[in-house]
């Protein structure tokens, strides 16, 4: 939820008007912040397995 709430701030504080480019924007970033996260996650994972 915090993801969102900052996306949606960045994209109000660049004053972007256009619904489809924001939402497709916001779409795009918060996939992109979930993929990192799982790969973050999976490297965790995987340290701890390995020790």
């Amino acid at each position: 939820m915090l993801m969102t709430q900052t996306a949606v701030r960045t994209l109000q504080e660049s004053r972007e008007t256009e619904p489809v480019i924001f939402v497709d924007t916001l779409n795009r970033t918060i996939y992109k912040n979930v993929q990192r996260m799982n790969l973050y996650q999976f490297r965790l994972h995987r340290n701890d397995v390995d020790c």
